[in-house]
């Protein structure tokens, strides 16, 4: 524990103690008469006049973490409590503060944070192997073939993770190594060519990465492709089966969310185990299953389209609108009649953007009554298929572009 004492409102220190000798390695003689900012790393030298200010107005600071320098220029990690000093007529002369090394607290955070990553990446990397593994036996003829397919994926998947870290060379020191954006992605994609070529192909410009850019754009990458098979086989039925039926985010909104989620999720399984009893549960899976996954499929879709199109609208307060964002950041998916019928009109999602409490079989009211609206947003099926390369928004154009247009 340190305690540093400056005798005016000016961040002069007045007293050291032992304790900041030893942590802080001034003397007593070489820091009193000094700047407590003798101390303070250069980017945090805003810190003391805000402290010095709540001072003034007699206010008390409890366990304000923060970073301070030592004579030697290294940098501790520091919790301050920070008190007024009054004089005998209850005046404010200065500030009394008790400083407590928290670095052994931080380093033990810091490893537990790389741990839970550790094991965030050990499941990770236990889930793509078994996805790899379901790939490679949908192709396999023979236990050969199955061996072949799993060791090239994998080989893949080494080869683009050695690409990622800065390369390491022995004792404590990294190589510098860059690479490119295509050669991470060409090494992850090369298993799935096969005997086919031209099955996949990268266009555009390249981008190379730097060792200390490699890391996290290429764990995204790697992560990206190795994950998006299974990602996109369980995605609908996660989300419609699971996610949907529990609100866990909306716990705050009392208990009615729950009941309403709850009584629903109750009614399905009393029907679905009626059904299973009249007629069996391998016709029920083999007829309910396939309309789940069609359904679940096509939700997301709609979903995915009705907001990642071209003309859609991102911003930020204070220029964001409810109004212009209800209308411009939904699309209206121009559908024919049936497909609306089926989908209880949800392309018509700007209207429903606008007002939530509009009942489905409302929205081509709406457009009737304002027709105004039907070309916002207006996007047609076939203009749709192009949606699914619009993947970054672009700021100084303000719409969404694929990789192509970067």
């Amino acid at each position: 524990m340190v305690r540093l004492v400056s005798n005016s409102l000016q961040g002069i220190i007045t007293t050291w103690n032992k304790s900041a000798e030893r942590v802080f390695g001034y003397t007593a003689d070489e820091a009193v008469g000094r700047a407590i900012t003798m101390l303070i790393p250069e980017d945090r030298l805003d810190e003391e006049p805000a402290i010095l200010a709540r001072i003034r107005s007699g206010e008390r600071a409890d366990h304000f973490e923060t970073i301070r320098r030592r004579k030697d220029g290294t940098l501790i990690n520091i919790s301050l409590t920070i008190s007024p000093i009054r004089a005998g007529n209850g005046k404010i002369i200065g500030a009394s503060k008790i400083a407590r090394d928290i670095s052994d607290r931080k380093r033990a955070g810091q490893h537990q944070d790389l741990l839970r990553e550790m094991h965030h990446r050990v499941k990770n990397l236990f889930a793509i192997t078994g996805s790899i593994i379901t790939l490679a036996a949908r192709t396999a003829q023979t236990p050969a073939e199955l061996a072949t397919g799993m060791k090239d994926r994998l080989v893949a998947l080494s080869q683009a993770h050695e690409m990622t870290p800065a390369c390491f060379t022995g004792g404590e020191t990294f190589a510098e190594q860059s690479t490119t954006l295509f050669t991470i992605l060409t090494s992850l994609l090369s298993p799935f060519e096969g005997e086919e070529e031209g099955r996949w192909r990268l266009h555009g410009e390249d981008a190379r990465i730097s060792a200390s850019q490699s890391n996290p754009e290429g764990t995204a990458w790697l992560s990206l492709v190795s994950e998006s098979v299974r990602d996109v086989r369980i995605g609908p039925a996660f989300l419609f089966l699971l996610k949907q039926r529990l609100p866990f985010g909306m716990m705050r909104l009392g208990v009615l969310p729950w009941v309403s989620a709850m009584a629903t999720n109750v009614a399905v399984i009393l029907l679905a185990a009626l059904l299973i009893w009249s007629v069996g549960i391998i016709p029920f899976l083999l007829i309910h299953l396939p309309i789940v996954l069609i359904a679940g499929s096509a939700g997301v879709w709609l979903f995915y389209v009705q907001h990642q199109f071209e003309d859609t609208h991102w911003s930020r307060p204070p220029d964001w609108a409810f109004p212009y964002a209800a209308m411009h950041g939904a699309s209206h998916y121009d559908l024919p009649r049936p497909l609306r019928w089926m989908s209880g009109n949800i392309g018509m999602h700007h209207i429903h953007h606008l007002s939530s409490r509009v009942p489905f079989y409302r929205p081509p009211e709406v457009l009737r009554d304002h027709p105004e609206l039907a070309d916002v947003g207006r996007i047609s099926i076939r203009e749709s298929l192009g949606c699914v390369k619009l993947v970054l928004w672009d700021e100084k154009r303000q719409r969404l572009i694929s990789f192509e247009e970067m």
